[in-house]
């Protein structure tokens, strides 16, 4: 099983440097692996969620903390912001990924 930390704008931007679509990259990757399913993605912002899951028919969490410890995936991908990684990080460890 597997996650996403940071959904992300439902449609690309054009801000130099962004990874907005970077969410999205990760969940077409799993979707495309047949050993790996795609079960939660957590973002702060509900609308980013409800975009996510209308194209990959995950359960959205506003927080990766909760969907960490109610999904218990076995790969998380982090799509955040990098000053963000090292407490999903060890959140993520926390919870046994």
């Amino acid at each position: 099983m597997s996650a996403i930390i940071g959904a992300g704008k439902p449609v690309a931007t054009n801000h130099k440097g962004g990874g907005y679509q970077i969410g999205y990259t990760h969940a077409r990757a799993y979707q495309h692996h047949p050993r790996v399913s795609l079960v939660a993605v957590a973002d702060i912002a509900p609308a980013h969620i409800d975009a996510f899951n209308e194209q990959f028919d995950t359960s959205g969490y506003t927080s990766y903390v909760d969907m960490l410890q109610q999904t218990r995936p076995d790969i998380v991908s982090i799509c955040t912001y990098v000053g963000l990684h090292a407490d999903i990080i060890e959140a993520a460890v926390a919870a046994g990924v």
